[in-house]
């Protein structure tokens, strides 16, 4: 719920380093709503509320901003919104000022089919083609299975771990405990709705999912009205909860849900490998999702997106989805060199100065030999191998 850039205040690289290359895996901008799913769902609970009379002044008010909404969406489910193109773009301009230095060799860029991740990459690549020419740039869009950018998609592992992990259980106790009182119920639903309901929490988080959503669109709509300080607080909560369980590096999953961000690692470990052993390259830019990002935050260990945490009530504290995958999100290696031919890097998230996972004389930057050597070890050690169907004929790589 907060915007993804803030202003920073960048460390000098060491004296004699300049950049020269970037490694980057960025979230598509802000979108309308995916589809009417929720606002379906939740509007249909109203209704029946409302065809027994147990349906409030408020509940019916919802029932209409929801309409509204629904109406005023048609045709532009899940496409990218002005807001989200003002995101990317504005990320775009700030790494051609930030690092000048770096443009004027290829760039390659990929993105998902999706379209809002394919209109990110576009204007992004608009953006960059303003300040440093477009005569350097190859762009690819890939099938939506694809090994490194839909990893989540394609590991059926991690497929059946979603659908049916033993988070779950946990989620739902946490929960209910969290919202299965909650007093918004009563302002849209007479008490004997209320108290009756066998599907409070998918009630409640299908409203939140749309009341989270609206803010970065351009509908000038808002449940504000409808929800207290506390309330807005406790469904972010849980849904966050559900999230760390869900993508994050929650115990729970035995390192599953992070682990399947493998390929994605060994594709920043290769690009960078090559961009600096052949040269040539500017960047190498990537689109795609939130479950995208998050993986792949934790299993890089960046410390606001990997805390281990078995006590469901202190992940709010150590583990914000905001601020590790909103919308237009990003990861960013930025590579350094000096006449001597020694290499250092310093990586972003969401723009901000991060620290890699071990120690250097030099943080935030780090001797990319270390990096590489450390992020190997890693890869050698992760076991989960993805599996997929023959009939998706997609590239995948494999750690033994």
């Amino acid at each position: 719920m907060q915007d993804v850039y803030q202003k920073q205040s960048y460390t000098s690289p060491p004296v004699g380093y300049e950049p020269f290359y970037i490694n980057y895996i960025g979230r598509h901008g802000s979108r309308n709503p995916i589809s009417d799913e929720y606002m379906e769902y939740v509007e249909n609970v109203l209704k029946d509320a409302d065809s027994k009379f147990l349906l409030t002044n408020k509940g019916k008010e919802l029932i209409g901003q929801i309409d509204m909404i629904t109406a005023r969406c048609k045709g532009k489910w899940g496409i990218l919104s002005s807001k989200g193109e003002d995101e990317i773009r504005g990320i775009a301009k700030r790494m051609t000022d930030n690092f000048p230095q770096v443009f004027g060799e290829h760039i390659y860029a990929q993105s998902d089919n999706i379209e809002r991740c394919i209109k990110s990459m576009n204007i992004f690549l608009e953006e960059i083609t303003m300040k440093a020419g477009g005569d350097n740039i190859t762009k690819e869009t890939y099938p939506e299975h694809n090994a490194v950018l839909n990893f989540f998609d394609v590991n059926l592992a991690y497929i059946k771990y979603k659908k049916e992990g033993i988070w779950k259980k946990d989620y739902e106790i946490y929960a209910d405990s969290i919202l299965g009182h909650s007093r918004f119920l009563y302002q849209l639903f007479m008490p004997a709705y209320a108290d009756s309901m066998d599907n409070k929490i998918d009630f409640l988080r299908s409203f939140f999912q749309i009341y989270t959503v609206l803010p970065n669109t351009e509908l000038d709509i808002n449940h504000e009205n409808f929800l207290s300080g506390e309330e807005i607080y406790n469904l972010w909560d849980v849904e966050n909860v559900r999230r760390y369980l869900e993508m994050g590096p929650s115990p729970v999953g035995e390192g599953l849900q992070t682990n399947i961000a493998f390929p994605l690692l060994e594709d920043f470990i290769v690009t960078s490998y090559n961009a600096i052993v052949e040269g040539g390259v500017s960047a190498d830019l990537r689109f795609a999702h939130a479950e995208t990002l998050a993986p792949f935050a934790a299993l890089l260990g960046i410390p606001e997106a990997s805390a281990q945490l078995t006590d469901l009530a202190e992940v709010s504290k150590y583990w914000k989805d905001f601020q590790i995958t909103p919308m237009a999100a990003n990861i960013q290696w930025i590579f350094y060199s000096n006449p001597d031919g020694n290499i250092l890097v310093k990586m972003l998230l969401n723009e901000k100065e991060v620290k890699f996972p071990f120690d250097s004389d030099w943080a935030p930057y780090y001797e990319w030999e270390s990096i590489m050597n450390y992020y190997q070890d890693i890869l050698e050690k992760i076991t989960v191998i993805p599996s997929y169907s023959i009939e998706q004929k997609i590239k995948y790589y494999k750690v033994d």
